[in-house]
């Protein structure tokens, strides 16, 4: 497992989507249809042109990717539901076909089609797609609710020059003969093997952690970063200072099973010249764990890192483990 990203759209608004993804068009939170939690991902079939894209920094000759899907009946030959992509350059595209089969397209090369229809209208199904790019020996797997109902082997993947990907995109139907949506909930991706059928959980905080040394626009440090959505200037945490670090108890998470990881988000900006810095901050016993530095811009943007393993005992996850952590912030400065 090599786990890139999750998210399960319950901790922003339609306003922050382009926080968090690369690129956005016509795309909205639910807060009326969601498999879990409080949200999803929906776009409705009125527009021509929706669609999320996430780029994911690095390029990698496997891209799985995963999410519960639920559409109304398919209704134009372009329902594609995973693109994977070298840059802008659609390298796979999953699409639903008015059948109700699943096909697998390399730009406009069609592949490999289902043998039957699979597509179930009007439900929640977990839909999950594995591609390795290459030329001559690449591979599209698509499962449905963990059962394999695809699986090409000995293909070109690559529409560009590179047998990679780098990203990928949601961008379902451009058309229904009657209006309705298209929701996305609990997604992932990963860049060795699928997942399977994964719930994503969203906690906030709850109380002060080990350290208050950020200043608080109003109240108490925790109370001005526990919104959901996150509410920009209206309250917040600050500081000029290097090496300040804020931390807060959590709320504890409900489920049980297999943690495959801890994605800390911090929605932050800065507000003078130069550059400023901040690393996110964990703490599941008693010492903090700082990660990777993000560099800040002007406007909010949602930085993120992943932890598919505990900094503190580098192995996996315990639920008992995230319940007593602290989480944060550091200010690292020029």
């Amino acid at each position: 497992m090599a786990l890139l990203f999750i998210d399960g759209f319950d901790h922003y608004g339609g306003a922050d989507i382009l926080k968090k993804w690369t690129d956005a068009a016509n795309g909205i939170i639910s807060t009326s249809t969601k498999r879990t939690g409080v949200s999803s991902m929906a776009f409705e079939s009125t527009y021509d042109d929706r669609m999320v894209r996430k780029a994911l920094g690095a390029n990698y000759n496997t891209l799985v990717v995963g999410a519960a899907i639920m559409q109304p009946h398919p209704n134009a030959d372009i329902d594609r539901i995973f693109i994977f992509c070298d840059n802008t350059t659609s390298q796979i595209a999953i699409i639903v076909n008015r059948d109700h089969t699943i096909s697998a397209y390399r730009g406009n090369t069609l592949l490999g089609t289902t043998v039957s229809p699979v597509f179930q209208a009007d439900v929640w199904d977990y839909y999950e797609a594995k591609v390795v790019f290459s030329q001559t020996a690449g591979s599209v797997t698509v499962r449905r609710n963990e059962v394999t109902i695809l699986d090409l082997t000995g293909i070109d993947t690559c529409e560009s020059a590179n047998e990679y990907g780098n990203g990928f995109e949601f961008h379902p139907c451009t058309g229904y003969s009657t209006s309705g949506f298209t929701f996305y909930d609990d997604i992932y991706c990963d860049s060795t093997d699928f997942l399977g059928d994964i719930k994503v959980e969203t906690i906030y905080p709850s109380g002060a952690g080990n350290s208050t040394q950020f200043t608080p626009s109003a109240g108490l440090n925790y109370q001005c970063v526990d919104e959901a959505p996150a509410n920009g200037d209206t309250d917040y945490i600050s500081t000029s200072e290097v090496d300040k670090i804020d931390t807060y108890d959590y709320s504890d998470i409900i489920s049980d099973g297999t943690i495959l990881g801890v994605q800390v988000n911090i929605m932050a900006r800065m507000d003078d010249s130069g550059t400023n810095k901040i690393a996110p901050v964990v703490r599941p016993a008693s010492t903090d764990r700082i990660g990777n530095t993000k560099e800040l811009t002007q406007l909010y943007k949602d930085y993120l890192q992943l932890y598919t393993v505990s900094p503190e005992t580098s192995v996996a996850w315990t639920k008992s483990e995230i319940n007593n952590c602290q989480f944060g912030v550091k200010s690292v400065g020029e």
